[in-house]
């Protein structure tokens, strides 16, 4: 099983470097044979020959991109490495991706309102797209004030929503 680790941003100068908006805590992930994916396509096998750190970003070197152009052409991709790389989550967390396709209900009255059907970090804030049975979508801040379980052997997540913020969308 493929996981998203990053998001290729943009070309790094002119020898093919690309620089990797990572979601991962440990930038060793990337090493070795890696994929990428560009929308909706099948993901295509990339070898990692270097990877370093560069302010806030991760910087990777991949076999057969030598150059500005070649690096330009994965702008925007999507970096994904096999699940079996990453360390057990730490006791009382989880990673991003087993929360979708998660059930949601509301903590008070344990109210069924959909699936985590995407996550979003982009914006520094984790927000998650919840589908309504109604195929409305819901966006909520997973901040710990609003989450209140988060139940993989049930497969449930229980929220303490804002004051408002369903009614918005519902």
């Amino acid at each position: 099983m493929l996981i998203t680790a990053g998001k290729i941003v943009r070309p790094h100068g002119i020898k093919g470097e690309v620089s990797v908006e990572s979601y991962l805590d440990s930038p060793s992930l990337f090493c070795g044979e890696v994929y990428l994916q560009a929308g909706e396509q099948q993901p295509v096998e990339y070898t990692v020959t270097a990877q370093h750190s560069h302010q806030d970003r991760i910087l990777l070197t991949f076999r057969d991109v030598n150059d500005r152009n070649m690096a330009e052409e994965l702008r925007g991709q999507m970096l994904l490495i096999p699940r079996s790389r990453l360390a057990p989550p730490e006791p009382g967390e989880v990673y991003l991706h087993d929360i979708i396709g998660l059930e949601v209900f509301e903590a008070v009255n344990f109210e069924y309102i959909g699936i985590v059907a995407d996550i979003n970090v982009d914006t520094g804030q984790e927000v998650w797209f919840i589908e309504t049975p109604a195929g409305k979508e819901i966006l909520f801040p997973a901040v710990s004030e609003f989450v209140e379980l988060i139940d993989l052997e049930k497969g449930q997540v229980t929220i303490r929503p804002p004051e408002g913020l369903l009614e918005i969308y519902l």
